[in-house]
């Protein structure tokens, strides 16, 4: 997965071309974060879900903090599973 992040391959394609779910992706990134290894995924998440929303989201944040729960709130009726696992990797970082 990691070679895939270094060429800047889209996620999903990766796991298209892999036979994978992207559930499965997310779940190895977040498994490499939880491990201290932090991958830049921007240059997909600015195109799945956007630049403007990412930084809309990061500023909503209470107290600058990752939430979750907050997130899944105020952005669950908009963004599916995967896009929400994605904003919250990229807020966690």
């Amino acid at each position: 997965h990691i070679h895939a992040i270094d060429r800047k391959i889209a996620l999903d394609d990766f796991a298209e071309s892999e036979n994978i779910d992207l559930d499965a992706v997310l779940d190895a990134l977040e498994a490499l974060f939880h491990h201290g290894k932090r991958m830049d995924i921007t240059y997909f998440t600015e195109i799945a879900i956007g630049k403007e929303v990412i930084m809309e989201v990061r500023k909503s944040q209470p107290n600058g903090k990752f939430s979750m729960q907050f997130l899944e709130q105020e952005r669950g009726d908009v963004y599916n599973e995967e896009e929400l696992r994605l904003l919250q990797y990229i807020l966690m970082q």
